[in-house]
């Protein structure tokens, strides 16, 4: 499996480098990235994650997240946001930082985690110079919140998914590709193949 390195939030602080140093470093090593996390804070900006929520129960948002599970701290007293769940390879959340903290301050935190392969172009983009909150953008927008707009002040950056086989894509590929060559075998030549090709032509072409 290798060797496996995970920095928390206090290892982190404990760095004599900034994160985004410690990033670089370890792109040129060549590490593989596997998950990293990725944040900005909004210090005095009066952006409320419950703001967010209002705006995603007014459907003024723009994901592909399938599910936007929010709740509430009884504890600390602070709301949380999530745009994707943290189950999902990557997820926004939103959150009350100063809650989190104990203290009392207009201080919120908007986090994006991005896990397995996108972990990687997430890590390379970064890397290459490109700020964050492109990445966030690129993931969740809400177009007429205009305080998210302000603090989230970046060009659009995407980290696309990679594209998932159907199961029909499997089919043909381990199936009928097989079927197809043990028959070609069969016969000796290459005349079935020819002509399977002129077939799938002409289904495309109709």
């Amino acid at each position: 499996m290798g060797l496996h390195i995970q920095w928390d939030g206090a290892s982190l602080d404990a760095l004599t480098i900034t994160p985004l140093e410690l990033v670089q470093f370890l792109s040129r090593t060549g590490c593989r990235f596997t998950r990293i996390d990725l944040a900005t804070d909004a210090i005095g900006y009066n952006l409320k994650a419950e703001d967010a929520t209002n705006e995603i129960r007014e459907k003024r948002f723009k994901c592909r997240c399938k599910k936007t599970p929010a709740w509430f701290d009884p504890s600390f007293g602070g709301w949380t946001q999530y745009l994707g769940t943290k189950a999902s390879e990557i997820h926004l959340r939103i959150y009350d930082k100063a809650a989190e903290l104990g203290i009392s301050a207009d201080y919120t935190r908007v986090e994006l985690v991005v896990r397995g392969k996108r972990a990687q172009k997430a890590a390379e983009t970064v890397v290459r110079g490109i700020d964050f909150r492109s990445l966030v953008l690129g993931y969740a927008q809400f177009p007429e919140w205009e305080i998210w707009n302000e603090v989230m002040g970046a060009d659009v950056v995407s980290l696309p998914a990679e594209k998932k086989e159907s199961a029909t894509d499997l089919w043909l590929l381990n199936q009928c590709a097989k079927t197809l060559a043990r028959r070609l075998d069969e016969l000796g030549d290459d005349e079935l193949w020819f002509r399977f090709l002129e077939q799938v032509k002409h289904n495309r072409a109709t």
